[in-house]
């Protein structure tokens, strides 16, 4: 509802796009102000990505509908403070991810991790059924030696940013 996930949901929808956006808890955000100035272009749920309660009702809302983007932009906070945000699992995250893709073709999916558990779900209607294409492509961003290895260990795509060319070539050479 801020940075990104504000910004990418107004160059979507001057293009003409429906937008779902989700924010964490009931307060106003600057999503709901793009929602003020673009009426029903813009739809907003409230969600919490670690309360599998509120999955589970965002996935009964939207039940039906198809996406033509996924985006997971959801900052992370860790429940005692004085932890670093490394401690989250990216890596679990898009197993976890992978895991619903598939259930939609291969059954429920139960996921017992560090930081998600999931039990028997299985996603209603799944994505759609590209030719030569297994399931939606994951991409994973970022310049750090995590972000680098997340991305070759389990994302399709990996964006590097904030480079010039020297920078680039000091980070990969």
């Amino acid at each position: 509802s801020r940075g990104l996930g504000l910004a990418m949901p107004e160059a979507f929808v001057r293009r003409g796009w429906h937008v779902t956006g989700t924010v964490r808890g009931n307060r106003r955000t600057a999503l709901h102000d793009l929602q003020d100035r673009q009426g029903e272009a813009v739809e907003i749920a409230e969600l919490d990505i670690t309360r599998i309660e509120d999955i589970t009702a965002l996935h009964d809302k939207l039940a039906g509908r198809r996406f033509d983007m996924l985006f997971v932009n959801a900052g992370t906070t860790n429940a005692n403070p004085e932890e670093t945000i490394g401690a989250i699992s990216t890596e679990e995250f898009i197993r976890v991810l992978r895991g619903l893709f598939d259930s939609a073709r291969s059954g429920p999916f139960t996921h017992r991790g560090d930081f998600y558990q999931i039990h028997d779900f299985q996603l209603k209607p799944g994505p759609v059924d590209v030719p030569g294409r297994v399931q939606p492509e994951i991409f994973e961003g970022g310049n750090s030696t995590a972000a680098r290895r997340v991305a070759g260990t389990v994302t399709d795509w990996y964006l590097s940013n904030g480079k010039d060319f020297d920078g680039f070539t000091e980070q990969y050479l």
